[in-house]
């Protein structure tokens, strides 16, 4: 099979969108829908559309980073997308094969776990680009959407504490419905990572907005509030109809676990009445995979009944 790999530009815009909802392994994250919210001087995009027999076989969001490339900056997992009848063995390796000769090695990605995928298996993919450099193991953290955290949770504090806000008239957690709520949120994202890590959240409150506005329902922010005074919240992106993702957990008491947890009690309910069987919390470990924050994991694991499993990273060939 071959194979004619051509650059992305504007004018695929609505092909890509389509292809990469209807075929295996895509995400949000894929879509330019999604990356698109940058703004256009933020990153040098070096994405491609692969053809064969002048039918669109696979795309790949990429972008420039310095003398190599990355799929992608701007979004937590990147990768490629494949047409569904091409996700066999005697495809797959010389597909990417021809992504690695493109780019002439000299490209890293990350990709979306298991989790995310109903009929798309990875592993192939993993493997194929594994023969062309190697891959680092991430450690992420998910739960099934059907969990009860207070009957699961191993943090017997957190627990206690959680079972006593469930049943607080003055606790309502709820849905962000306007663009004030979504503007309280990063206020209080942004008092608790200056105080705690003398930081500032990696998107403007502006950015935040334009995910709601362009990402419509495949966005949602869930709010705890206590007599209407914000104490928690969570961004949770919409990544696949398998898995969503959580952005910015955060609480007025940074260390208050059971009134995060009780807000992600809202997400995980939610995401199960629409079907959707996970929710991803990201990863505990910093540096490409290289140290694990110990303190984050215990945290995603006994207080938000996290489970334990890979998130890969391929990085090429140095030479």
């Amino acid at each position: 099979m071959e194979f004619r790999i051509l650059r992305y530009d504007d004018s695929k815009n609505n092909e890509w969108d389509a292809f990469v909802g209807s075929e295996a392994l895509g995400t949000l994250y894929h879509t330019r829908r999604f990356l698109e919210y940058h703004p256009t001087d933020r990153f040098q995009d070096a994405s491609i559309l692969v053809y064969s027999d002048k039918q669109l076989a696979c795309v790949l969001p990429c972008c420039r980073r310095g003398e190599r490339y990355f799929s992608h900056s701007g979004a937590t997992f990147g990768g490629p997308v494949i047409r569904r009848d091409l996700c066999r063995a005697r495809h797959i390796f010389p597909l990417v094969q021809a992504i690695v000769d493109h780019y002439k090695g000299k490209i890293d990605l990350r990709l979306a776990s298991q989790v995310y995928h109903i009929n798309s298996e990875p592993s192939l993919v993993w493997c194929a680009f594994g023969l062309h450099g190697s891959v680092r193991f991430e450690l992420s953290w998910y739960t099934e959407t059907s969990v009860q955290l207070v009957d699961k949770m191993r943090n017997k504090k957190n627990r206690k504490e959680l079972a006593k806000l469930v049943t607080d008239p003055g606790m309502n957690v709820s849905v962000a419905v306007d663009d004030a709520q979504y503007a309280a949120f990063h206020a209080l994202l942004s008092e608790v990572l200056l105080v705690k890590h003398g930081t500032a959240p990696t998107h403007l409150l502006s950015e935040l907005l334009e995910f709601r506005q362009r990402l419509t329902a495949r966005q949602s922010l869930h709010i705890l509030e206590h007599k209407g005074l914000l104490i928690a919240g969570v961004f949770v992106l919409h990544v696949t109809d398998n898995a969503w993702y959580t952005v910015y957990p955060v609480s007025r008491d940074g260390g208050n676990g059971a009134a995060l947890a009780l807000c992600i009690q809202h997400v995980l309910d939610a995401a199960h009445r629409e079907g959707v069987n996970y929710l991803d919390y990201g990863i505990s470990t910093e540096d490409r995979g290289t140290h694990v924050n110990l303190g984050l994991s215990v945290f995603k694991q006994d207080t938000l009944c996290g489970k334990p499993h890979a998130r890969y990273l391929f990085e090429g060939n140095k030479e």
